[in-house]
């Protein structure tokens, strides 16, 4: 049976005093013989005060950065504010999709596929992950809108398209993911077309009482 961890977020928005005295409150409750490991996920600014207040402790600290290509798919938490998302649900929607700058690269990482990243970070051996970096996703996921666009298409005919020239965008890249596949095997399970057709699958068949409404983006 897997050892059971409990992960919890850490807001940047934080202070250095309020950073001691949340470690100071874990480490009151969770003790180094626990059964339940417990992860922190500490932004980078904060790392060397936590290291230093974890000296002498005996409980281990292994920070690891993942950088996430752009989520989309079916989750709990639905988001209809990321671009697959928001593209597939425009058009299932009959609306007009403006599309700005579409030959602009960036990579896309399903949200169940993130997750399992998380987990495999967590779960590896601290020697391959121990103030490592890795990309989330897989290179051959990289897309431009219009590749986005055309992967709709085939499944969606309603809607519009406007395309809005634009020179610069500074979200215009392409990633390689060849580290986090050779040191820890990831791969993905889905793709882009796999999650356009879930989200318009999820649509039609109603999941989302008003997928427009603000509860769905993280801005209003």
């Amino acid at each position: 049976m897997r050892s059971k961890v409990v992960v919890g977020n850490w807001k940047l928005n934080g202070s250095l005093a309020g950073n001691e005295s949340l470690l100071k409150a874990l480490l009151r409750e969770v003790p180094r013989d626990n059964p339940i490991a417990c992860a922190v996920c500490v932004p980078s600014p904060y790392l060397a005060q936590v290291r230093a207040l974890l000296e002498g402790t005996g409980h281990g600290m292994h920070p690891t950065c993942l950088r996430f290509a752009t989520i989309y798919g079916v989750a709990p938490r639905m988001r209809f504010d990321l671009t697959i998302n928001q593209f597939t649900l425009d058009l299932w929607a009959d609306r007009t999709l403006e599309v700005y700058g579409e030959r602009f690269w960036r990579p896309y990482v399903h949200v169940r596929d993130a997750a399992r990243a998380v987990r495999l970070v967590v779960e590896a051996a601290p020697e391959l992950v121990d103030r490592q970096v890795f990309n989330v996703g897989r290179s051959d996921e990289n897309y431009t809108k219009l590749d986005i666009v055309e992967q709709i298409r085939r499944h969606i005919s309603t809607g519009a398209v406007r395309y809005v020239p634009r020179d610069e965008d500074p979200r215009d890249y392409k990633v390689s993911f060849d580290r986090i596949r050779d040191v820890l095997g990831f791969g993905l399970q889905a793709t882009v077309p796999d999650g356009i057709v879930e989200t318009a699958s999820a649509l039609s068949r109603g999941e989302f009482d008003d997928p427009f409404a603000s509860l769905y983006r993280n801005v209003p």
